[in-house]
């Protein structure tokens, strides 16, 4: 038999730039209802708690169809549930153009969170296949910067538009180049499984491992408990982020997108690309550099997160807050190569699935959180409300960056265990007989 294709670093990297691509639109469109969410609770008469629900509408659909689209990935072609999922977003967010009611932004944020939920297992795991180990870190920094590139792109050029042109029409630019990406995507040549690993052909093609493996790698979840908290601080922050900056800051609409956004996602995209080449480095040294250097990112955002809230000069909030973003971006491109490390190729996009659910309940409660804390203290009437309720975040960031800490006694053994498991795999596993 023909030995299995190996992708060669050329069309790795090839593969890369269109899930770069694929990531970009996905956080325009995550975010772009965050700058618009002023105007959009204005038009349609919501409150904070209301407002806060929006995003959680999205990430909680995002966190529970992560897990079947994640076993959909490992069985099937995976360039293809992407593909699906670029399309389906894409829609939501126009169709979200026409909402005249709450419910119906409700539902259709509900829909850009299921189509989205397709990139990260299966986007991680095409990742994986592609690039070999010694490049896997930084493959998935550059994939995760696509995060932040959309972020801003979201939130900043979102906000400019929606200021131009109405919120509305803002949504259907936000959406429309979906439904071409889709194309390139599905253009894709897809990998085997396993294809930079040391697998067998019939490892490969055998049924992907029973879930409940899982269960057995005590730093997995210990780490989705941590990076549950990571995110509802970093969530909770951006999705209020430019009502925080209007309604406390006192900064006006267009103003409050570079000076709000700006400075959050310059920080977070150096973080995420600073954080790939350091973290390869640690963890090709020291068994435990991913996740110290998770815990200790996690925990060196706090005086930043509470300077950026809690002082009122400007330079010194706009510093805190770049490197606020910085830090919480820090652990984007450990927390995937970490996963990896730990499972099986066969079992990667359940994994990642299993953990972004996990992990992503902490946005689906922190943006409401905030919300409902700030309507306590008088919502939209009291612009000091949004403080009080903002203040959440570093509480979140605390709690995340000491439970990572417990994972430092358990990642050496997990990922020993991943190896002997994928050697007791190639033992049972039979190869097919040359024909």
């Amino acid at each position: 038999m023909n030995p299995p294709w190996r992708p060669s670093l050329g069309y790795a990297r090839y593969a890369l730039i269109v899930l770069f691509a694929v990531n970009v639109l996905n956080y325009v469109d995550r975010l772009i209802v965050s700058a618009l969410l002023g105007d959009i609770q204005t038009e349609l008469h919501l409150n904070d708690q209301q407002g806060g629900l929006l995003y959680t509408a999205f990430i909680l659909m995002f966190a529970l169809a992560a897990v079947p689209l994640g076993r959909w990935a490992d069985a099937h072609v995976r360039k293809n549930v992407v593909a699906a999922g670029v399309l389906l977003w894409s829609a939501a967010t126009i169709t979200s153009a026409a909402a005249r009611r709450f419910i119906t932004l409700f539902l259709a944020r509900a829909c850009v969170g299921i189509g989205e939920a397709s990139v990260v297992p299966a986007g991680l795991a095409l990742i994986s296949d592609y690039f070999p180990r010694t490049h896997r870190v930084r493959a998935i920094s550059v994939f995760g910067a696509a995060m932040i590139v959309g972020g801003t792109v979201g939130l900043v050029v979102g906000k400019l538009i929606g200021v131009a042109i109405g919120w509305r029409h803002a949504l259907v630019a936000a959406g429309s180049p979906g439904l071409l990406l889709a194309l390139w995507v599905y253009s894709l040549r897809e990998p085997p499984p396993g294809a930079q690993e040391e697998v067998s052909e019939a490892t490969r093609a055998a049924t992907p491992p029973a879930l409940s493996t899982l269960l057995r790698i005590p730093t997995l979840a210990i780490m989705a408990v941590g990076i549950m908290l990571l995110t509802g601080a970093t969530n909770g922050l951006i999705h209020w982020l430019m009502e925080f900056m209007e309604r406390v800051r006192h900064v006006p609409q267009a103003r409050a997108a570079l000076i709000g956004g700006g400075p959050a996602m310059a920080g977070c995209l150096l973080g995420v690309l600073c954080s790939g080449v350091v973290t390869e480095r640690l963890a090709q040294r020291y068994r435990t550099g991913l996740v110290a250097s998770i815990a200790a990112s996690i925990l060196v955002s706090l005086p930043f997160l509470l300077a950026f809230l809690l002082v009122d000069v400007q330079w010194i909030y706009l510093v805190a807050l770049f490197f606020a973003g910085f830090c919480l971006s820090w652990a984007i491109a450990p927390v995937g190569a970490l996963v990896h490390s730990l499972v099986e190729p066969r079992l990667r996009g359940a994994a990642v699935g299993i953990f972004t659910l996990f992990t992503h309940l902490g946005d689906a409660v922190s943006p409401y959180l905030i919300g409902l804390v700030s309507d306590l203290c008088g919502g939209r009437a009291q612009p000091e409300a949004l403080r009080s309720g903002l203040l959440v975040t570093p509480a979140f960031a605390l709690l995340g960056g000491l439970v990572c800490l417990l994972a430092l006694r358990t990642v050496a053994r997990d990922a020993e265990n991943m190896v002997q498991r994928l050697r007791d795999a190639a033992k049972r596993a039979p190869e097919p007989e040359n024909l």
